[in-house]
């Protein structure tokens, strides 16, 4: 698997762990991996035209709603052609935002299910990190 990345911004992907705990590389993020719900309606439709997901400006997780106040950066996940053709495809569409809460929160849309049982599970909260709100800008 490949990972494109928007360079401008100098991102930097993990590997992510699958169950909820605190990163021990002295920083205060939190790896999730759970699924959010985006609040209806409430998407920035503006890159949907190109065929990207709308970013969702609201969503809950963990029984709480989140806004987004900014996006601070994008970027692509891209795989090997499932039939073995050397064409790559985007896998998943990667979001950095900030809530307006203050925590900084890498979400992911999914392009295709993981299962059938959860075709329209395909929004993801990777992590949150609460070390960057005031560290880290658009």
């Amino acid at each position: 698997m490949r990972i494109s990345l928007d360079v401008s911004y100098g991102v930097t992907v993990k590997r992510v762990m699958r169950h909820p705990t605190i990163l021990d590389d002295g920083s205060d993020e939190l790896s999730v991996d759970e699924r959010i719900t985006p609040v209806s309606g409430a998407f920035d439709t503006r890159r949907m035209a190109i065929g990207e997901p709308g970013l969702p400006l609201r969503f809950a997780w963990r029984g709480r709603e989140y806004s987004v106040s900014s996006l601070l950066r994008r970027w692509k996940e891209t795989g090997d052609c499932a039939s073995g053709s050397s064409e790559q495809y985007v896998r998943k569409h990667w979001f950095r935002v900030r809530a307006t809460t203050g925590e900084v929160m890498d979400i992911y849309f999914e392009r295709q299910a993981r299962s059938r049982s959860q075709a329209k599970q395909r929004w993801w909260l990777h992590a949150v990190n609460t070390s960057l709100r005031s560290s880290e800008s658009e």
